[in-house]
């Protein structure tokens, strides 16, 4: 770790971390114990650069309401790579984004 980010990870073996250690080098060692380490939050569900921010009525592409079922719609289609989400979303410590179109007419079908 240098300044707050993490510039490595590996696993060391415990003799190279002595010998590092004797040598009187600061080393801050986190054993994991085998868990996940991410860079950062994964979103694994987002509407970021779909759904505009601050909301507009004129630049929302999130759903669509022309048929109940739309296997065509995509996210990429009306997707702003301009838009104010993604700041937001980098402040909150997202790295990684899934990017998808709503659900709201499935919901709506459901419903009825």
């Amino acid at each position: 770790m240098h300044r707050g980010l993490i510039k490595a990870i590996v696993d060391v073996p415990l003799s190279l971390i002595r010998q590092v250690e004797l040598k009187s080098r600061k080393l801050e060692v986190i054993n994991a114990h085998g868990a996940w380490v991410t860079p950062g939050i994964v979103d694994l569900h987002s509407h970021i650069g779909v759904g505009s921010a601050p909301q507009l009525n004129s630049a929302r592409d999130t759903n669509s309401r022309k048929a109940p079922i739309l296997p065509w719609l995509r996210s990429i289609d009306g997707l702003n790579t301009h838009d104010a989400s993604y700041e937001l979303a980098m402040a909150g410590g997202v790295t990684t984004a899934q990017i998808l179109p709503g659900a709201q007419m499935i919901s709506v079908a459901r419903r009825s």
